[in-house]
């Protein structure tokens, strides 16, 4: 089972919300990050990490009409 991390939108994190996505970012498991676009302007990101002896899956978007 893959625990998934929905970080939301890059765009509003605070510091503890990078500080989370900084830390799952450096055990990323290489060849696992996929993007997509969902609207106009509008991307969502993913990878899977290690974390606690766990695959994860992180989720977050980005909102570029910002």
């Amino acid at each position: 089972m893959i625990t998934i991390i929905d970080l939301g939108y890059a765009n509003g994190w605070n510091a503890k919300t990078k500080e989370i996505y900084e830390e799952l970012k450096k055990n990323k498991i290489e060849g696992s990050g996929n993007s997509r676009n969902i609207g106009r302007c509008d991307n969502e990101y993913s990878f899977e990490a290690i974390q606690e002896n766990e695959i994860v899956k992180v989720i977050y978007k980005i909102d570029s009409g910002d």
